[in-house]
Order: C-alpha cells, then sequence, then structure tokens
C-alpha cells in the first residue's frame, strides 16, 4: 500500500512552538474526547494523561520524517501549563522509566495535546520513543520526573489504522476511533455501527468443536458496517423476555473490523471456559436469540427460529443480509455459503 499524509488528520486550530535544544516542535491545540471504563481514571487536576493511541499504522498518521509510525497522545485537562522535561512513557509497566523526555523548559498549555512517536527510533528527535507498541496489545504508562504514576492503560489487540482514545478528551473513558485524530481532538463515532447475528448452530454433535474439544452450539456475529464494534460489555439472549441473560465481558478490548466474525459458544459453561462462552445454551427445538447493546436497552438485532437439523445451521445469505437460510455445511467464522 503506498504511503500518504494522511487526508483526515486535520490541522489545529492552535498551535504552539516548545524550544527543544537547538530545534522547535509544533505541538497541536485541541480540547476534548471517549470510551468504556476499563481501567481506574485519574482524578481531575492531577495531570497530563494518556489520552490516544495507535499501534498499528499504515498511513493514519505520519511522524515529520513522513513515516507511519505507531504514536501515544498526551493531553493536558487542568487549567495551568504543565511541564513535560523529565516525564516518563513506557510500553512496560515493569519499567516505568523506558522513555524519558528530554524537554527542558518545555510547557504543555491547558488543552494542548503532544505526540509521542513509538518507532525505535529515539535518533529522530526528542519526541520519538525506543520502542514500538505491539499491535497484539500491551501496557502503556504515563509518569511523573519522580516516578509516580499519572495514567497507565492496557490494551488487547488492535485493528490497523484504528486508534484507541479517551470520550471525552483528557477525562473519558476509552473506545475505539475509525478516523484516528494524533494532535487533534477524538472523534467519536456510532459505539455500535451494524453489528448483526449471522449465524447459529443449534444442534451439534459432530460439526465443530470449541478450543476444548467440544461440540457445544454457537451463534456468530458479524460487523456489516463500515466502522469497527467494541464487543465489550454487549448481551445476549436466548430469552426475549430476559435480554440481559449474559454479558460478553473480556479481559482486554475485543475490536471485530468491518466484514469480521465473531463465533460465540452457547455451552451453558461457567465463566472458566473462556469470555466467549454463554452461560446459556441454544435449543434444538427453537427459540429466540437476542443482541443487545451495553446499555442492556437497545435491542441491535434478534431472530427467531423453528426445529433445527442436527449439524446444520442457519445463517444470512450473504453475511449481513436480511434473508436466512439452512446450511448443510456450517461456517463459524467465515462467510456463510449457500
Amino acid at each position: 500500500m503506498e504511503r500518504r499524509r494522511n487526508p483526515r488528520h486535520r490541522p489545529a486550530r492552535h498551535s504552539l512552538s516548545l524550544s527543544l535544544g537547538s530545534g522547535f516542535l509544533g505541538l497541536a491545540l485541541l480540547g476534548a474526547c471517549v470510551k468504556d471504563d476499563l481501567e481506574t481514571l485519574p482524578q481531575a487536576g492531577s495531570g497530563l494523561v494518556l489520552n490516544e493511541f495507535l499501534a498499528s499504522n499504515d498511513g493514519a498518521g505520519l511522524d515529520e520524517h513522513g513515516e507511519a509510525d505507531d504514536w501515544i497522545e498526551l493531553v493536558n485537562p487542568t487549567s495551568a501549563d504543565l511541564p513535560l522535561d523529565g516525564l516518563f512513557v513506557t510500553d512496560d509497566l515493569s519499567n516505568p522509566t523506558k522513555f524519558r523526555l528530554d524537554a527542558p523548559d518545555s510547557m504543555l498549555a491547558p488543552g494542548a495535546f503532544l505526540l509521542i512517536w513509538c518507532d525505535n527510533q529515539p535518533e529522530q528527535g526528542p519526541f520519538h520513543a525506543p520502542f514500538a507498541l505491539s499491535a497484539s496489545g500491551e501496557d502503556l504508562g504515563l509518569y511523573a520526573a519522580d516516578g509516580s504514576p499519572l495514567d497507565q492503560y492496557v490494551f488487547g489487540p488492535q485493528i490497523t489504522d484504528t486508534s484507541e482514545g479517551r470520550d471525552p478528551d483528557g477525562s473519558g473513558g476509552w473506545r475505539s476511533f475509525s478516523v484516528p485524530t494524533p494532535g487533534a481532538a477524538n472523534l467519536p463515532v456510532a459505539a455500535v455501527a451494524r453489528l448483526v447475528i449471522n449465524e447459529f448452530l443449534a444442534s451439534n454433535d459432530a460439526c465443530c468443536t470449541d478450543e476444548n474439544g467440544e461440540f457445544d452450539d454457537w451463534l456468530e456475529l458479524y460487523n456489516a458496517g463500515t466502522a469497527a464494534v467494541l464487543l465489550n460489555g454487549l448481551y445476549l439472549s436466548d430469552d426475549v423476555a430476559n435480554p440481559t441473560k449474559w454479558q460478553l465481558l473480556p479481559e482486554v478490548d475485543s475490536l471485530l473490523a468491518p466484514g469480521q466474525h465473531s463465533v460465540i459458544w452457547c455451552d451453558n459453561s461457567t465463566a472458566t471456559q473462556g469470555a466467549f462462552h454463554a452461560q446459556f445454551a441454544l435449543s434444538g427445538s427453537g427459540e429466540d436469540i437476542v443482541l443487545s447493546a451495553a446499555d442492556g436497552l437497545t435491542v441491535l438485532d434478534s431472530h427467531s427460529y423453528g426445529a433445527q437439523t442436527t449439524d446444520q445451521s442457519e445463517g444470512r445469505i450473504p453475511d449481513g443480509g436480511p434473508d436466512w437460510v439452512s446450511q448443510v455445511t456450517p461456517t463459524p467464522g467465515t462467510s456463510n455459503q449457500p
């Protein structure tokens, strides 16, 4: 893929030049951002915070050398200028002093943003960290000059050119953004684009096994929209009268990219088998399947079905479409086939 300057990266409304030894750095200023709480948020006014990051960059923001590096964005959510010199940024909470900001006499104004390029190329400048971010998930940490923690965040597997950030900026919970905004205010998008129940198997005798080798019932979710969907907190049920019967609560963020599938094993097992094992089983004689948003009130999709044939699934053809058909060959986690 040809890498070019990202047209989505809008210029900031204000800029602040900071003296950094022999050069200057323009910092974007703006204020405000979003996401569902997965970590303890810092106290208001406590100092700089982590605000957004991109761990798999294929063109969603270029550094001053035209390179599509991973990046971390800090923001000053307070009403006072805050010093940058001596702060520590890390991708390993067991090594909090991994990267020290060398920015003498530099201050970040209220509402201003600072980008740290995580390219493992510290020779490129004072805001280039000696580490890169892992798209498979890891830790982020921000520490004061005295080593005290300012902010921390643990993230899971990432989608290329989809960032995670706070909503609102500097104070809210974390969520995914299909339009990253390095150095500018985060742009909220629909919390759930178009997530549907796409296929299910309610009588599994020899079709397909889960990661434990068990022939469980299962259902498949499909992202039929154009933006990544955060699965954390969604509800699934086999009873329309009890739509919040089971909640999807993985230990880390689980993002479903557009066109991707996610399989939920309906085995009525305990949580010991994993976050994607629902605490209900599907009935082969027919019932309902209901998918609800994290608020527990908004129904995103539902499907009522009748008696099933063992080892045959029902699914939408094409994926995400309105028509349900029986499938002699089930396709859990992949596109449905007529």
